[in-house]
Formats: C-alpha cells, structure tokens, sequence
C-alpha cells in the first residue's frame, strides 16, 4: 500500500513528490523530465534495490495520455530480454498520480556517447548493433513495435570489455495485434504549426509519433498502420549516425526533416568504409516498407556481411557450463569479470591472454584476502618468519607479482597448517596448504601459460589454450570457497554484494551486525562479517561523473599506496594506508625500520615540470580522475584561467603518471621472475 505522502494537484510541482512513497518504491530525487512525465531516482526499499520512476505529470493528465503511458507499462513488462530495461511495476494511486517502476540502468546513452567520443569505429559497432537488433526482434516476436527507436533510447553498458545495450522507453509503442481492433489509438496527422516548428522542438508531445530524425515515411502518414519495418528504418537511421556522427536525414525544422525522409537518400557513409555497406544501409532505409529487409535480424546479418569484419566469434573451448555460471553469478567480482573476460575473447590470443588474466586476478584477489585475514588473527606464536616480512616489504616498495602474492598468502596462513579452524577462513589455509601436492596455484604459475608462445600463429594460439583451459578450469574450482564468503560493501546504512559480473544493480546484503560507512568487509553465510577488507580493498568513484568501482591493493603509488581497480585498471592512491599497513603487519622494529617523512618543501610560483613531480602535491584526486578518464575517452581538455596552474597540472601531475604507464606497457615482464 501507498504511503500518503505529500499530495499533487494539477498545478503542483514535480519537486514535491520527492520523499512520496508509490507501490514500495520510495521517490528519492528528480532526475530528468519527458514530454508529459517526470523521472525519480527511488530506492525500494524491500528488496533493497535502486529504480527508476515515471510519473505522469498531473498537470498534463487526460484519457489519451493516461492510455499511453499505461501502455508503455504493460508493452515494456511484456519484454523480458537482457538487453530492455525491465520493468518491476506500475499503477495509479487514488490521488490520481500514475507511475511507472522499473530497473535503474547505470551507463550512458548512445547519443551521449557519440557526443563525447565521436563516430563509432565499425569493429565496435557492428556487435553492438547486432545486439539491438536482437532486442528489437525478440518485442517485434511478442507483437510489439517500439516506433521511437533513436540514440538517446539506447543505453550504453561495458562489461568485461563489451558494449552492450539497454532499449527504453516505450512510451509510443504499440501492440500490432490489438491497435486494429481499437480506436484509442487514432493518430492525428501533425499539424501546419507543428511542421514548421524548429527541429530541436521533436520532442514535443505533439501529432507526430516519434522523433523526425529516425521516422520511417509511414509514421508520416498513418502511424497506426506501422509494423516492424518502421522499427527497422530508425535503425538504419541510427546505424548511419553512429558510423559517421551525422544523421541521415535532416532540416531546420520538422517539415523539413519529414520532406528528406520522403524524397532523399542519405549521403554516402564515406571514406574507410565499404561500399557494399551503403548498400545495406539504403535498402534499411527505403521509402517502402515491403523493399526493406525481412525483419532485423536480417538487417543485422547483412551489415555483418558488408561490413568485411568476419565472423561474429571464433570457435573457442569453453569452460563448463555450470562452472561458468556458477564464477560469473557468485564469484568476487574481480574473479567473475576475469573470465568473462574469456567470454569476450575473439580470438585464440585474446582467449589465451584472458586465461591468464583469470590466474593474474585469482592470485591478487587471494593475496589480498590472506592479508586482510591476517590483520584480524596477527602474526601466530613466533611472529611472522622472514620470508614473510621480505614479501611485505616488497608489497610496499615494489609490488608483487601473481607469484609473489600467492607466496605471500601461504605465508601469512602457514602457522595455521595443523589448526585451520581456527583462522577466519578455514577453507584458503587448506587450500594453500594441501595435504599432498602442491596448491591449485602452483600448476598454472609454474606451467605452459607462464612461458611466451615460441610460434605466433592463431593455430598455435588455439592448441595452447585448449591445453590450458582444462588448468584454469580446475584453479576455479579450487578457489570455489571464496563464493561462499560474500565481498560486501557498506554505506549508509545498507550494504550491496560485489559478487558475480558487474551489473547495472547490487544485490543488497544484510549484516548481522553494522559496519562503519564506506566499509568493505567479506561475509559468512550466517550474515556476519568475518574480516575486513578496508583498506587493501576500497569502493571509489573513478572518474569524477561515473559510477563507483571496486579497488584493489596493488603496491606504492605516486602519493602513499595504489589501489587498481581490476576491470578497467582505473587507479587511486591512499596517501593514508600505509601507516595503517606498518601498524597493522609489522613489529614496532620492522614499523619504524620502514618508516619514512616525505619532505615536500614549497617550490615557489614557477610552473612544475615532470621532474617536479615529487614536489607536486595537492591535486592528486583530480589527476587521478583525469588519468581515469583518459582510459575511457580520447580526449580531455584541462580549462581555467591563467595562473591557476594548467600547466604544472599537466607536466608534474598527469604526464609524470602517463610516461610510466606508457613505459611499462611497452616493457615485456615477463623477464621480471614469476609475472606473466
């Protein structure tokens, strides 16, 4: 049942519906506004999940509205695929407000996404594509066509190195089977004001049904009468845009747009693409609807072909299927997203690069695990041995390699070999320190995948990784304990899994008992924290304007320790966790032997150089977020007014971080010992 709440009226305004409680989902802040709706962020708090809410203005109310937006209710929950944005609920409360609950899609839309990084290389477009395409087909299959089919309609989402889609907004589709039979649907042709309205007025609720740049000439004339060819058309349309960042037919104003979709054919794509691709695009983009393609997966077949980018994957072994959906589901999320990674592979190299990105990640994230436990439980009778502090220095100094973390692990768990119940994780001593044999680690650390291929072709590729698939896979299973202790986060009052691939939304956790804010800790199956990870484990936002990620102890950094988060190799420093690293892991002797005063004296007003860089300080997080975004975009553009340090900003800040990171990716480690 509704909560009251604060009450609307028709000259009410949307802000006071912040805090007002709809079918569970509790209004937390406006987001953006349509033609005649608002958006809310809302938290529901039963399952303790984050949505999205439509609101229907009150303001804007009357029949044909209130048929439509509940339209786009019942079409949208009708489409269950991973690619739409899923519907949770909807309803109209007594006070007359009708809403619209669905899943909060974190990415950004394509339009943005042209906006900022320019035309899509075909390469990246075509997969895309092919998965909107399949979208489109699966609610084209139940009997829906979507008829506002545009950029700002497709969110964008990465996900172990993919771009994949999200459709919304259902707010002008329609039934195919049911308009015929009802006249609620009738569409009125646009009139002579609207026509000659400018064209950044589309939007408008108005005759027109759609956006004008993406209408098919139907939609024009009868938009009742459009099928599926319609949908197809704006496709094209879009397909055209995002190749080439210009949009296939356009005009000042909305009678212009409609005259280019009537009578024009788009120019030609360009230079760098082939020519049998304007040829799939036009037929898409035909006046008639019988001279376009069967349907679009067609379409999408067709722009593969054209394109000359080959197949759409490359025959790879995979691992089992229920192992697989097991690691990506349930396993920590560093873990899950390294062997989706293998998913993505299009080739034997990729494929066997990822493969050993999954022991590169496994180790790390089991590393940082043994550290975290022993800053709960302590050194054992004797203190740690030597062995032990050499690695912890060299964590601190240097870094570790997979090798060096797993040696690490096996040492800080030693003193727990004949008494494994008692340490905080019973199962990682015992995996580390088997009965007889060596731990799971030890044959894909020390095996083919460590050594370089001696013959570079994809044949040899391929024979590697179906020799070594069979390792990594039986590493996953031996490493399946840590899907029992859930990685959680902590903040505000609630805490969220980061456990299987990353997706657009948390699965909340509850804890037996609270964590202080921002705390990351692993979680028994009775709800406990058992050890926390914070420090060596942090969540950060990234790039300043994005989503938080998760963040993993990696070694020193430009200022304290780095922590790098493993999906997309996004950096942070900690200018703080290493004096809680010296108090925490070593003697007082060994704390104070490691112990240094960084002296940063004033340089004066003169511009900082790269070679200054150790006397820069002061805008770390903001270099930080630049050298992030640098990962994401092509470019970046640093803007003030003279005299408020660009120039140091750039030399001593971001290009001091860049020519490392350019230097070690040109370095082979595999000539440091135990890295590959």
């Amino acid at each position: 049942m509704s909560d009251p709440g604060p009450s609307v009226s028709a000259g009410g305004t949307a802000s006071s519906l912040v805090g007002k409680t709809l079918g569970g989902f509790t209004l937390r802040e406006q987001v953006g506004a349509g033609g005649f709706g608002d958006v809310y962020l809302a938290d529901q708090t039963g399952l303790g999940r984050e949505a999205v809410v439509k609101v229907l203005r009150p303001s804007e109310i009357d029949d044909t509205r209130v048929q439509r937006f509940l339209r786009e209710a019942q079409l949208a929950s009708q489409l269950d695929h991973p690619y739409a944005a899923h519907i949770y609920a909807f309803g109209a409360e007594t006070d007359g407000i009708f809403w619209i609950a669905m899943e909060r899609v974190r990415g950004s839309s394509l339009g943005d996404v042209l906006e900022v990084q320019g035309a899509m290389s075909i390469e990246r477009f075509v997969p895309f594509f092919e998965r909107i395409c399949e979208v489109v087909h699966t609610a084209h299959e139940q009997g829906i066509v979507h008829r506002d089919l545009k950029p700002d309609n497709v969110m964008v989402i990465s996900r172990a190195g993919r771009m994949l889609p999200k459709l919304l907004d259902f707010g002008v589709a329609r039934a195919v089977a049911n308009d015929r039979s009802s006249g609620s649907h009738q569409v009125t042709m646009p009139t002579a004001a609207e026509l000659a309205a400018p064209a950044s007025a589309i939007t408008k609720d108005s005759g027109v049904i759609g956006s004008p740049p993406y209408m098919a000439p139907e939609l024009w004339v009868a938009a009742k009468d459009a099928g599926p060819a319609a949908d197809q058309y704006a496709l094209a349309a879009l397909a055209y845009e995002a190749l080439t960042k210009r949009r296939a037919f356009s005009g000042k104003t909305v009678m212009e747009i409609a005259r280019a979709h009537a009578r024009s054919t788009p120019a030609p794509l360009g230079d760098g693409f082939p020519i049998e691709l304007d040829a799939v695009i036009r037929r898409a983009l035909a006046k008639k609807p019988a001279d376009r393609f069967g349907n679009v997966l067609e379409l999408a077949q067709a722009l593969r072909a054209a394109s000359g980018i080959g197949g759409a994957s490359v025959d790879l072994p995979q691992l089992d299927d229920a192992l697989r959906q097991q690691v990506l589901t349930r396993a920590p999320q560093p873990i899950a997203d390294a062997v989706a990674a293998y998913d993505a592979a299009k080739n034997a190299h990729q494929a066997r690069e990822a493969l050993r990105g999954i022991v590169r990640c496994a180790a790390w994230y089991t590393g940082v695990v043994a550290l975290a436990c022993r800053t709960r439980v302590g050194a054992g009778g004797s203190g740690d041995a030597e062995r032990a502090r050499q690695l912890l220095r060299d964590l601190r100094q240097q870094g570790l390699s997979p090798a060096g973390w797993i040696a690490l692990a096996e040492q800080l768990t030693a003193a727990f070999a004949r008494t494994p119940d008692t340490h905080p994780i019973p199962e990682l001593v015992l995996a580390l320190h088997p009965a007889s044999g060596a731990n799971p680690f030890a044959i894909a650390l020390e095996g083919t995948l460590a050594e370089p291929l001696t013959d570079p072709s994809e044949d040899a590729a391929s024979q590697a990784v179906a020799r070594e698939l069979p390792v990594i896979a039986g590493l996953i299973r031996a490493i399946s304990f840590l899907d029992d202790y859930i990685l959680a986060f902590a903040d505000g009052g609630r805490a969220f899994a980061w456990m299987g691939v990353r997706t657009t939304a948390k699965r909340a956790v509850q804890l037996a008992r609270e964590l202080p804010p921002r705390t990351v800790a692993l979680v028994d199956a009775t709800s406990t924290p058992i050890v926390v990870m914070s420090p060596l484990v942090q969540v950060q936002i990234a790039v300043p304007g994005h989503e938080e990620f998760l963040f993993l102890l990696q070694g020193p950094g430009r200022r304290g320790a780095k922590l790098v988060s493993p999906q997309h190799a996004f950096e942070h420093d900690d200018a703080t966790l290493w004096d809680w690293y010296r108090a925490q892991l070593f003697s007082e002797d060994d704390a104070r032997s490691e112990s240094a005063i960084d002296d940063m004296p004033y340089r004066g007003l003169a511009s900082y150089q790269a070679r200054d860089a150790a006397w820069y300080v002061g805008r770390e997080r903001e270099t930080e977020g630049v050298v992030n975004r640098l990962k994401l975009e092509a470019f970046v553009a640093v803007v003030g007014p003279s005299g408020v340090g660009k120039s140091s900003f750039v030399h001593a800040g971001v290009v001091r971080i860049l020519l490392p990171a350019a230097r070690d990716a040109r370095c082979d480690d595999r000539h440091r010992p135990g890295v590959f």
